[in-house]
């Protein structure tokens, strides 16, 4: 049997070592787990693409005198301005030119003449309307004679001309005829009368010339109504029909005619318009030019220096200055292999300033290089431009700032917490429960944000991953 009585000093030990080391052991009894399970999902979610970028304020204009028409002698009068910040349509330099005044004279006076001539040449144009409707109306009424009369001749003046023609040689045939009978009846009276004769020479001496005369003039109408019946008549008709014909090919080529001188006065008027536009032209551009000689800044901005004093010689489209943009530049950035599965060209990028963080600024992503430089053993950094506009003021050229672009994946998409992903020499892993264990599984990671990753490849929906622990206290 043990002795149970035990001295001051050991009873004083024992009480050291239970409070000492009785709430170790309660502690290790009651320690939490040193992980978490979770299970491959399949669903939608935002990823992001994330990187570091510094502003640069590298859109710039040339400030200059942009002549429009003037090519002659340029002066500095006075500078204004010659550096730092200017505010839009700010004047920040004074032009001279000497020849302009004259050159702006003689184009407004040439400018006169041309919309003189141009007015002369529009009432022209009207007056030369005005007559071809004149002459074309009377042709039509000429031809429309023209056609009744040729119509009238087909349908009776024909008809009636070779009757008459006919009906003059039967009445001429007719009194010869009867001249013939009254003479031999005459010889067959003096044949039995009783006259003198002398008397009955006489009188049948009349009768046998007149019949001889009647006779040769009957040979003659008959030869002229032949020749009435085949030349004259014929004739007739064909003037008849040449004079149609012609008046139809008059009318025509009249018409033809009208319609090019339509074209050649509207040639004429376009020309003349032409040329008191290009004169009112020159004279609204040098008188732009006038204008021009103070020169403005076109919009707010920051101005390089302008190295010039009163009295300086420059030249038209001389660059003077730059101005750069204060409200908008680029963002450079570069970016690793794997967030190229989250952002291309042309994608809205969001900008959180480090040192001005209540500032929102939006971006696109203008450009990401094609080449890349390695960035590790297996990685690479991709350079990114990044337009921003819209800037506040207080960002100015030099500040960084952290850029994030944001893609929805698809709702077939696998992915596990960000925390379940580990990366050693041998790649990418994760610790997969098998049963009661845990086995190494490698994995293809695809795009993700700070809470999930993707997983293109080595795991499937449902399956469990270890995760650390999430301590409470």
């Amino acid at each position: 049997m043990t002795d149970t009585n035990l001295s001051p000093a050991a009873a004083t030990a024992l009480a050291l070592f239970i409070l000492t080391f009785a709430p170790l052991a309660q502690a290790q009894d009651e320690a939490e787990p040193a992980y978490d399970v979770a299970q491959v999902t399949q669903g939608g979610f935002d990823a992001h693409a994330t990187m570091q970028g510094r502003y640069t304020a590298d859109k710039a204009d040339d400030i200059r005198f942009d002549a429009e028409r003037y090519s002659g002698e340029l002066k500095v009068a006075e500078v204004l301005v010659s550096h730092g910040k200017v505010d839009a349509g700010q004047v920040v330099l004074k032009l001279e030119a000497p020849d302009l005044d004259e050159e702006l004279t003689d184009a407004r006076e040439a400018l006169g003449k041309a919309k003189l001539r141009y007015e002369w040449a529009q009432k022209e144009a009207q007056i030369a309307a005005a007559e071809r409707a004149v002459a074309a109306e009377r042709r039509k009424l000429s031809l429309a004679d023209t056609l009744s009369a040729h119509q009238r001749w087909d349908e009776f003046g024909k008809v009636d001309t070779y009757r008459r023609a006919e009906m003059g040689m039967e009445s001429r045939e007719n009194r010869f005829a009867d001249e013939a009978q009254e003479l031999k009846q005459l010889e067959e009276l003096y044949d039995d009368a009783k006259l003198a004769s002398r008397t009955q020479d006489v009188v049948l001496g009349r009768a046998r010339r007149s019949l001889a005369i009647s006779k040769d003039s009957l040979q003659i109408a008959r030869r002229n109504h032949e020749v009435q019946m085949r030349v004259t008549l014929p004739n007739q008709q064909r003037d008849m029909d040449n004079n149609l014909r012609w008046m139809k090919a008059d009318h025509a080529n009249a018409a033809w005619r009208d319609e090019v001188a339509v074209i050649q006065q509207a040639w004429s008027l376009d020309a003349s318009r032409e040329v008191f536009e290009s004169a009112e032209e020159l004279v609204a551009e040098l008188e732009e030019d006038a204008a021009s000689l103070n020169i403005k800044a076109e919009q707010a901005g920051v101005m390089t220096a302008i190295s010039l004093e009163a009295g300086d010689k420059v030249s038209a489209n001389q660059s003077l200055a730059k101005l750069f943009h204060a409200s908008k530049g680029t963002i450079k950035a570069s970016v690793s292999t794997k967030d190229l599965r989250v952002m291309q060209e042309g994608d809205a990028a969001t900008v959180a300033w480090d040192w001005f963080g209540e500032i929102n600024t939006t971006g696109k992503v203008r450009h990401i290089a094609w080449q890349g430089t390695a960035g590790g053993a297996t990685e690479a950094k991709y350079d990114v431009t990044i337009d921003v506009a819209n800037i506040d003021a207080a960002i100015r050229p030099g500040m960084t700032a952290r850029i994030t672009v944001t893609k929805q994946l698809s709702d077939d998409t696998l992915s596990v917490p960000a925390d379940a992903m580990a990366t050693d020499d041998e790649g990418t892993y994760c610790m997969v429960k098998v049963g009661d264990t845990f086995e190494r599984r490698t994995v293809l990671a695809g795009a993700g944000n700070d809470e999930r990753v993707q997983i293109i490849k080595g795991l499937s929906a449902g399956e469990s991953v270890r995760i650390p622990a999430k301590h409470n206290g």
